[in-house]
């Protein structure tokens, strides 16, 4: 067994590692790919690829996402272990402070995992809507630039309760200038409810996903939640999507409760693991 680090030439044996991978996981590793490639490892058996990693690592942050496709039959050998100690080795070298890994609840890819030192934090439903005609959602005002800190301070706010509670990294949401250049990008498709210039609910729909949904505690329960949501199915329809989908906490019961009752469904459900390193 030999692991190599990926190169664009090896594209075509990381398509042969994932050519029967799970959808969720073959897209996961694929979008890693495409923004991290050189952060990723093929290991080789007798001259075939046979599994592959890939992380989101890069200086400056403290936490990397981290995920790993080993073909079934070469399992138990080790060849999962090799690549993730190749990730490790990485993850070291640029001071990062936790792996992550998130997959479809599987008993396999527990024990793998849990063998590897990493321990479940909360589980994630994966929830989808066909888009139909609906109508406009008033009260709700376009983010804009302007509106940055206000709107990030007030989302850490609204969802550190639930971080904290289960050990969400980072447990509080800091601007920065990702989420700033983010934000700037899909300021079109961001709507945020204010009081008095004070952003108090916002969301947004990018690429077919409804994101970043929060409503401060002072306003739960009155319907906001609902409309803000609305609000960007509406938007999803005018942009000519057919479904768009949403990650909600599976903990988080209200939300989950909320997006049933529009009319999500849950197609999937993942873990999700840390390491400390």
């Amino acid at each position: 067994m030999k692991i190599v680090k990926f190169d664009p030439i090896l594209l075509r044996d990381a398509e042969r590692v994932l050519e029967h991978a799970p959808y969720p996981v073959r897209e996961d590793i694929f979008s890693l790919l495409d923004v991290f490639s050189k952060n990723a490892y093929i290991a080789y058996s007798l001259g075939f690829p046979v599994g592959i990693a890939c992380s989101d690592i890069f200086d400056g942050r403290k936490r990397a996402k981290f995920a790993v496709f080993v073909q079934p039959k070469y399992r138990r050998r080790g060849i999962g272990k090799e690549l993730f100690l190749s990730v490790l080795e990485q993850a070291n070298q640029a001071g990062m402070k936790s792996l992550v890994c998130d997959f479809p609840s599987d008993s396999d890819n527990v024990f793998f995992v849990s063998s590897l030192g990493f321990e479940k934090r909360y589980s994630s439903h994966f929830m989808t809507i066909p888009v139909t005609a609906r109508r406009s959602v008033s009260g709700f005002e376009q983010y804009d630039d302007s509106m940055f800190l206000s709107f990030v301070n007030a989302e850490a706010k609204a969802f550190y309760p639930i971080r904290s509670r289960l050990g969400i990294e980072p447990v509080v949401i800091e601007p920065n200038e990702n989420i700033r250049s983010f934000l700037s990008k899909a300021a079109d498709k961001y709507f945020v409810y204010r009081e008095n210039g004070e952003v108090l609910a916002g969301g947004g729909v990018y690429n077919a996903e409804i994101t970043d949904i929060f409503v401060a505690p002072k306003l739960r329960g009155q319907g906001v939640g609902r409309k803000i949501v609305e609000r960007c199915l509406f938007e999803a329809y005018k942009l000519g999507y057919k479904t768009v989908s949403l990650w909600v906490i599976a903990e988080n019961i209200p939300a989950v409760s909320l997006y049933s009752s529009i009319g999500f469904t849950v197609e999937r459900t993942h873990d999700f693991f840390v390491k400390q390193i």
